[in-house]
């Protein structure tokens, strides 16, 4: 790594200057407004900052350390930060949770399903919209880098906005999800009747005094981290992890980094369409519609709130931050509804400002940059 070249001008191009530092001729690329005060035969210094690419190693060269930090924070590309479009997977989950219900109904009185495996079915449905979607997020993502945030938000308020309409005009005949007059499926569809509700939480629960354990969900969420951990520790995952934390290095160390976005942008939209249904069974109904729209605001402020960042995030972070952000939640949103007693809906309006001023105090705060 080059922190500065200092030698005689031997020519100039329109873009670039080589410099004679030892002997060696280095081609520095540079601003046209730098070479204006760059002539031949005169004697400079330029700070370096060397940028490696696939097809290049190139050198950019500035006459200040404060040119070069600016070039670095505008050139600077990491991962795609919080996922403000996991909605994306959320809907297809919800699309893979209806669809089981509705072969069932189709099937009914020639197979016979079992709540276990039809919430299995549901699980292998949503995974080849999860895959197809996040293929398709990741490229866009990879075409938009530095605003990833802002499309990521764009894209998951469409999303929710266009499920809307196909929610309507779906073929889904299923009596237990469509709407007794008209067309569509309902905002809220019970899995009790299928036996679903509950099913994981019900699975080995036992009782400590008033309080029922769901050792199935919990369980559950423990394999969901140990395949995590294990996939963090794996080639693709540490290739993933580099791409996002330092692309620089990666791309020097043979790491094809938009590959590594796409990757990890599939892993989010089928984490999100797997938790859906694990989130849905444990409420006990799937819920449509504008359901999805806020839901990756609140995993997000629960992630930042544990301590990661825009750049960098981990298990424990996750841990952590669904404790506290529940606890938060908890406490504050109560105390808040106390002083706003004579107003009902004042207690979403709460929740809502709670949430919402979380994802704003981590984003602010210095390792949230």
């Amino acid at each position: 790594m080059y922190d500065y070249i200092k030698g005689e001008v031997a020519s100039t191009d329109k873009d670039y200057a080589v410099i004679d530092a030892g002997g060696v001729g280095y081609r520095v690329y540079t601003s046209a407004q730098s070479l204006l005060n760059i002539r031949a035969g005169m004697t400079i210094k330029l700070y370096c900052q060397l940028v490696v690419r696939q097809d290049a190693h190139t050198i950019y060269g500035f006459f200040t350390p404060e040119e070069r930090q600016m070039f670095l924070r505008l050139t600077g590309v990491s991962g795609i930060g919080p996922n403000f479009g996991v909605s994306l997977g959320i809907v297809c989950g919800l699309l893979g949770g209806l669809t089981a219900l509705e072969l069932a109904y189709r099937l009914e009185g020639i197979v016979a399903f079992s709540p276990g495996m039809l919430f299995f079915i549901a699980m292998v449905f949503s995974l080849p919209f999860a895959l197809l979607v996040g293929v398709g997020y990741g490229w866009l993502l990879n075409r938009v880098k530095g605003s990833e945030m802002m499309i990521a938000t764009y894209v998951g308020f469409s999303i929710v906005s266009i499920m809307k309409l196909a929610w309507v005009f779906l073929p889904f005949k299923n009596p237990e999800m469509a709407w007794p007059i008209g067309r569509g499926v309902r905002v809220q569809i019970a899995l009790a009747n299928r036996g679903m509700a509950q099913l994981l939480n019900n699975f080995l629960a036992f009782r400590i005094g008033e309080v029922v354990v769901p050792t199935g969900l919990l369980l559950t969420v423990a394999l969901a981290i140990f395949l995590m951990w294990l996939f963090l520790r794996s080639r693709t995952g540490m290739a993933m992890s580099t791409a996002g934390s330092n692309p620089r290095f990666a791309e020097a160390s043979g790491i094809t980094v938009n590959r590594q976005r796409i990757i990890g942008t599939v892993l989010s939209t089928v984490l999100g369409a797997v938790g859906i249904l694990i989130y849905s069974q444990s409420y006990g109904f799937l819920q449509l519609y504008e359901g999805p729209m806020f839901m990756p605001f609140v995993a997000v402020a629960a992630v930042l709130i544990g301590g990661a960042s825009v750049k960098k995030a981990t298990i424990s972070h996750v841990i952590i931050g669904t404790v506290l952000f529940l606890g938060i939640q908890v406490v504050a949103v109560p105390v808040a509804n106390a002083f706003t007693a004579e107003w009902s809906s004042m207690g979403e309006i709460s929740r809502k400002i709670i949430q919402n001023g979380v994802i704003l105090y981590a984003l602010t705060q210095a390792g949230g940059e």
